[in-house]
């Protein structure tokens, strides 16, 4: 039988990467690539040393998610062993710092054979614009890909783009372009998208606090990332006090990508939603496990915290209230006077020019622990409150 090898690593960057076929050091090395590369490279060893060899544990930290959830960088081919191929079952691992760090692991199987999955059909409109598709298996914890390249795409184990699960796709320049009836508007590099047309409900932006306030009572979640794939960067929310001033992640937007990154595995209604969590069980190098999900579950109504008025003078009245989240001017809330409806604890609030997430939103802001008032114009696309 012909086999081969689909190897998953998270090195450091621009460090050399050692393998081995078993327990024998190949002849091959590479420098690690930027993450979510995909390489082919076919391995080689003369003999094998005797004795069996195991996984063992990743203890790279490349990977560890302090910056980000990046895509992992893919090595494919065939393992040889004195000129045939490995038998299936052959153990490959990856090294770094002198083989001090094992970055990556897996076994030989049976060569898969031509693509038959759907992706050059469903992807056709990107041409050669696309680089490489990625997805994230939630209960496995494990990455899956697709890659249009000849010597590549018998690897791909992604043979079709569900609706309602979110995907890294990597093109080499920025594109508007229809996929699936949906349009999308891919930037140079990374974008993190939901994939398909949402026909859900219209949910409100809401606060990570709020949104995700029985994770934090439960001192289950660990992070929250998300993508801006304009700006190519991430933000984040970290529940823990030390965070709070740190965190630049500060609402939830209805049908945005994020990764939520959990100690336990959790089945949780919020607002009406379910989400499906899973954590350190299922992860092999990690004391929590990540979860990339379409975050469709912020209030359809809104709460009463801040009070309005838009009299021309800055004299605040009870004529309109809203809670924390963000909020679209004109349409969830009218322009006017405001005034926050409680002292202590701190109160963040922050006039927008749109809703990308990015820094360049932001009008002004301020946080205090006083009495607050702001004046909301009519030109504010928005207003978000924590």
């Amino acid at each position: 039988n012909t086999t081969s090898y689909v190897l998953v690593i998270e090195p450091e960057f621009d460090k050399e990467v050692t393998f081995k076929i078993g327990k024998t050091d190949t002849l091959q090395t590479i420098q690690a690539a930027s993450p979510g590369a995909i390489t082919h490279l076919g391995l080689s060893i003369e003999t094998e040393e005797p004795g069996m060899d195991d996984f063992g544990q990743i203890t790279g930290d490349a990977g560890d998610g302090s910056f980000g959830i990046f895509p992992p960088q893919i090595i494919v081919g065939t393992a040889s062993i004195g000129r045939l191929l490995a038998p299936e079952g052959t153990v490959i691992t990856a090294w770094q710092n002198d083989g001090e760090d094992l970055i990556g692991s897996t076994t030989v199987g049976n060569e898969q054979g031509e693509y038959k999955g759907d992706l050059s059909t469903t992807l056709s409109p990107l041409g050669a614009n696309l680089i490489n598709v990625m997805g994230f298996d939630n209960e496995a914890q494990e990455w899956m890909f697709y890659d249009p390249k000849t010597s590549l795409v018998n690897f791909s184990n992604i043979n079709a783009m569900h609706d309602n699960v979110a995907y890294y796709i990597n093109v080499t320049q920025s594109q508007t372009v229809s996929l699936g009836g949906v349009l999308y508007q891919l930037n140079e590099g990374l974008n993190i998208v939901p994939w398909g047309e949402y026909a859900g409900v219209n949910r409100l932006s809401i606060g990570p606090k709020d949104g995700l306030l029985s994770l934090i009572q439960d001192e289950n979640l660990v992070r929250i990332w998300r993508f801006d794939n304009e700006y190519q960067n991430w933000s984040f929310f970290d529940p823990r006090e030390a965070f709070a001033t740190a965190n630049t992640l500060r609402t939830l937007n209805d049908n945005e990508v994020i990764w939520l990154v959990v100690k336990r595995d959790v089945y949780s209604t919020t607002n009406g939603t379910s989400l499906n969590l899973h954590g350190v069980s299922h992860s092999t190098r990690s004391t929590s496990g990540s979860n990339l999900i379409i975050w469709r579950h912020g209030p359809i109504g809104s709460s009463k915290d801040l009070e309005t008025s838009t009299a021309a003078t800055p004299v605040p009245s009870a004529a309109a209230s809203f809670g924390d989240g963000t909020w679209i001017v004109g349409s969830n809330i009218q322009p006017g006077t405001y005034r926050s409806s409680r002292t202590g604890g701190g109160c963040y609030w922050e006039r927008l020019s749109g809703f990308s997430g990015g820094f360049g939103d932001i009008i002004a802001n301020e946080i205090t622990d006083e009495l607050s008032l702001v004046e909301i114009s009519s030109t504010d696309a928005g207003f978000s409150t924590l």
